[in-house]
């Protein structure tokens, strides 16, 4: 524990003041949170969705950062070759990347809550949704950055991913009013299960998916991303 301490304590204090880490991290989910605020109409429907994509991009953001900055300076194999296991460097670089999105969940929250006057239905519910969501979306950012063999073009890779998903998981629009086939597709996203989780907790309602299966989902996709990301450092090093 003392080492995957020490790990996320470097990666979260040299990597947080990143302009990478932080247009994307922060800027970017706030910038579109306050545009639907100030739009007022139906934000309410979509509160859960925004938040979800705030712990998105935060996480995914502090986990690329920290693994693609260290791999283009030739500093990972530092990590590789210390006395630690795949899973401390993994599980390192991933609670990093937890606290980093975790913190910027909350600052959403506390903008989008306020302004729309919303009750939350469950607050132990919302605070598990939220945490379960940025291990996901942790894990999905470290395989990612693991995964890409040119740093350079890592970002472009990873936006790639991003940046459809808002749109497929329901952030902005319902499930329950895609066509069926893009419904299947969503339940390969893993944005889809923050999004319903986070729903479910904020406003005692989901879509297509019941309370349980999201919150296992969200505990599933994190667990599957660890295991890709020690394998892929298996294979490479």
């Amino acid at each position: 524990m003392k080492k995957i301490y020490y790990i996320a304590k470097k990666d979260f204090y040299q990597y947080f003041v990143k302009p990478s880490t932080i247009s994307w991290g922060i800027i970017f989910p706030i910038i579109l949170t306050l545009s639907f605020v100030i739009r007022g109409k139906d934000v309410g429907l979509i509160a859960p969705g925004l938040i979800a994509m705030s712990s998105l991009f935060g996480a995914t953001s502090m986990a690329s950062t920290s693994v693609l900055f260290e791999k283009r300076l030739k500093e990972f194999e530092r990590l590789v070759v210390a006395p630690l296991s795949w899973l401390e460097i993994v599980v390192g670089k991933l609670v990093g990347s937890f606290l980093f999105g975790l913190m910027t969940s909350i600052v959403v929250s506390f903008i989008i809550l306020p302004f729309l006057g919303l009750f939350i239905r469950n607050v132990l519910l919302l605070v598990l949704a939220v945490m379960l969501s940025n291990l996901s979306f942790s894990s999905l950012g470290v395989f990612i950055s693991l995964a890409v063999d040119d740093p350079r073009s890592a970002m472009l890779i990873l936006n790639s991913i991003r940046l459809p998903m808002i749109f497929i998981s329901g952030v902005f629009v319902p499930l329950s009013t895609f066509p069926v086939p893009l419904q299947i597709l969503s339940l390969f996203m893993p944005l889809t299960y923050s999004v319903e989780s986070i729903g479910y907790s904020l406003l005692g309602t989901f879509e297509i998916l019941s309370p349980v299966t999201s919150y296992m989902a969200n505990f599933i996709v994190f667990f599957v991303f660890i295991l890709l990301s020690i394998k892929i450092l298996e294979h490479r090093y």
